[in-house]
């Protein structure tokens, strides 16, 4: 049974770690949801030709005020990202989160240095093996 799983440590890592997981979600997802609450600069162009309508849905980490289709070029962009380039005041958006369709995978509250994934036991010891700690389970009550 798949549960989400956080770990509060990112920033604390080497920054390959962001991409392991990265790496790890995004042959699954197909859409990435960011926050743009207080960020007032145009989109980049990559994203804003990727751009979809935001859906009504109750699995989120964090607000989001955008959703983008993951295309090639979008994935590229996503993963020339650092972690740190995602917090607030350092970047074009904060708090990425990763769908497929309307299952959050992957999301994250930039400020408090929450990731959340969704895991079942045996991909949860298999992350934690390469050194992440998904040790607190995630319920959004």
């Amino acid at each position: 049974m798949k549960k989400y799983y956080c770990d509060d440590q990112f920033q604390t890592y080497p920054p390959q770690y962001w991409h392991i997981v990265l790496n790890w979600i995004l042959p699954k997802a197909n859409y990435v949801e960011v926050s743009r609450s207080f960020i007032n600069t145009e989109l980049p162009a990559v994203l804003a030709a990727a751009q979809v309508a935001l859906p009504n849905i109750a699995t989120r980490v964090y607000t989001a005020t955008h959703r983008f289709l993951i295309t090639q070029e979008v994935v590229e962009y996503i993963t020339s990202k650092s972690y740190e380039d995602f917090d607030y005041g350092h970047g074009e958006f904060e708090d990425p989160a990763f769908f497929q369709d309307d299952i959050l995978l992957l999301g994250t509250i930039s400020h408090e240095d929450y990731v959340v994934m969704l895991l079942d036991e045996v991909e949860r010891q298999q992350i934690e093996t390469l050194g992440f700690n998904f040790w607190c389970e995630w319920t959004s009550e």
